[in-house]
């Protein structure tokens, strides 16, 4: 009698088990906590659950809850809309994007204003940089991908910006005007007196990146999208600097530096997305960093004192990236219109100076607006 109950009790949990590896086999997802079926309506439920359950565009579509082709926005104008049936929604994706950015690098100051006092039994000396302030400039980024039902992706995108600025200064009365002069083939810096200086500086930026990106589902309103790939970069760097060297007898000089660098390797980072109610509006946050290795190619030369001289270099140093940005988003079915502020730093890459400088990073800063359209 006990074998016979013993013996159904576990053909009916043999059942129940092959039942349930079935249905696994059906819908794949990834299981981050209890196994719960409540979906997550607002961010407070969101933050009471410890552990999160990410769900797939499949599994969505097989619970009902979505269709291949359903629109993308608040239900009855409440709720959220960025789970699996819009987050990963198949389909093509191309974005254009405008860039307002600004260049920054102690790179950019070009001699050294000293002028002296005298107060009681002291002399003071004052020593003020100048720099040359490349001015904000529009640019341009352009996107082409392919999102997968499975919440994978392919995006392959495209920035170009380009500035350019000059300025010049003359001795003023009871000052002296400094040029620093570095001379790499001796390893040194010379301050050249000068009586005029007329300097003028061109930056360009050409990058592209292709990366394999994962958007998990975090809930009804947020999800998260972990990417890595490649980036290439060429940017290209040139200074033209003439004046009059000496005050007595006064003669010219020119200083002349391109450079280009070729960059390649890896990049990684992720972006966070959390819709505010049933609006539509969103809030993101990216962050990303890369490693890259740089050729650089430099041409300097140099007419001083009535000499011509052309100096070439060609090195390969490390070219660390890190990139941050925030901003606010609105989408409604395929459209998506997102607009924030960014900042990307690259180390060892500024030579726009004469003279050596130690901080040789350059930060390029700025707002943005881009308009994405799904198909």
């Amino acid at each position: 009698m006990y074998n016979l109950r013993g013996v159904c009790l576990v053909a009916l949990l043999c059942a129940l088990c092959g039942g349930a590896l079935l249905s696994a086999d059906e819908y794949q997802t990834t299981v981050f906590r209890g196994g719960a079926d409540d979906a997550i309506h607002s961010a407070g439920a969101w933050l009471d659950q410890p552990q999160l359950r990410l769900t797939s565009f499949g599994e969505a579509g097989a619970k009902g809850s979505c269709v291949v082709g359903d629109a993308c926005g608040p239900q009855n104008g409440a709720g959220c809309d960025l789970g699996a049936c819009c987050a990963c929604d198949p389909g093509l994706v191309a974005f254009v994007e405008w860039t307002n950015w600004k260049v920054r690098s102690k790179a950019l100051t070009f001699g050294y204003l000293q002028t002296t006092t005298q107060l009681e039994q002291r002399t003071v000396t004052n020593l003020d940089s100048l720099s040359i302030s490349l001015p904000r400039r529009d640019g341009i980024r352009v996107g082409l991908g392919y999102r997968f039902p499975s919440c994978w992706d392919v995006i392959w995108t495209y920035a170009y910006y380009y500035t350019n600025d000059e300025t010049s200064i003359t001795t003023p009365v009871d000052a002296v005007l400094l040029m620093p002069i570095s001379r790499a083939w001796r390893g040194d810096t010379n301050l050249l007196n000068v009586n005029a200086i007329q300097a003028r500086t061109a930056f360009k930026y050409d990058v592209n990146d292709l990366e394999i990106g994962r958007r998990f589902i975090l809930g009804d309103c947020a999800n998260l999208r972990l990417f890595g790939g490649f980036r290439w970069a060429i940017i290209s760097q040139e200074e033209s600097i003439n004046g009059l060297e000496g005050n007595e007898t006064p003669t010219t000089f020119a200083l002349t530096r391109r450079t280009r660098v070729d960059a390649y390797g890896l990049r990684m980072g992720g972006e966070g997305r959390w819709q505010l109610g049933g609006s539509g509006i969103s809030v993101f946050g990216r962050g990303a960093g890369s490693v890259l290795a740089g050729i650089f190619d430099t041409e300097s030369t140099a007419l001083l004192q009535g000499g011509y001289l052309v100096y070439r270099q060609e090195a390969t140093r490390a070219l660390p990236v890190l990139e941050a940005a925030a901003g606010v988003a609105w989408s409604l079915n395929n459209l998506d219109v997102s607009a924030g502020y960014e900042m990307a730093t690259w180390f060892n890459l500024a030579s726009f100076s004469p003279g050596a400088v130690p901080d040789n990073n350059l930060l390029l800063d700025g707002f943005f607006v881009r308009l994405a359209y799904r198909y």
